[in-house]
């Protein structure tokens, strides 16, 4: 199964809003004319709640878990001792936040093990068997 390396942002210093903007908004389980709203069965979380940050974990946890995928979610990203850069070793994918990035840079790449197979744009590694030059540079093949 596959291990999934989650950065977010931290919780908020001062704890979550207590009341949301949406909380007003009627229910609704049918639109005009008769159709009926969509009524997941698979939701884990409070619809408005933030789940952008490290406790809310994109709301993946339940699913990826029970899937037998591993699942490591942090907001500790820089530095050389990160949690970000000890997870990345063996990670199959990684899901950063676009205005708060975890950078995958050369240097994080080629310190883990799969990027002498994988990663093209390392030195001194060739691409695996069947893989693009122009893959995207990460886990995204089988291990060797």
């Amino acid at each position: 199964m596959a291990k999934v390396l989650c950065v977010l942002y931290d919780d908020p210093v001062d704890g979550y809003p207590t009341s949301y903007a949406r909380d007003d908004l009627p229910h609704i389980d049918h639109y005009p004319g008769g159709q009926t709203a969509p009524t997941p069965h698979g939701v884990d979380f409070t619809p408005g709640h933030l789940l952008g940050s490290v406790s809310g974990e994109l709301g993946l946890r339940r699913f990826l878990e029970s899937a037998g995928h591993t699942f490591v979610v942090t907001s500790d990203k820089d530095g050389d001792d990160s949690v970000f850069d000890r997870e990345l070793v063996d990670a199959d994918v990684v899901i950063s936040q676009p205005f708060w990035p975890a950078y995958l840079t050369a240097e994080r790449i080629a310190k883990a093990p799969w990027s002498a197979t994988t990663c093209p744009h390392t030195s001194g590694s060739s691409t695996a068997a069947g893989t693009s030059s122009t893959a995207s540079a990460g886990p995204t093949t089988s291990r060797a």
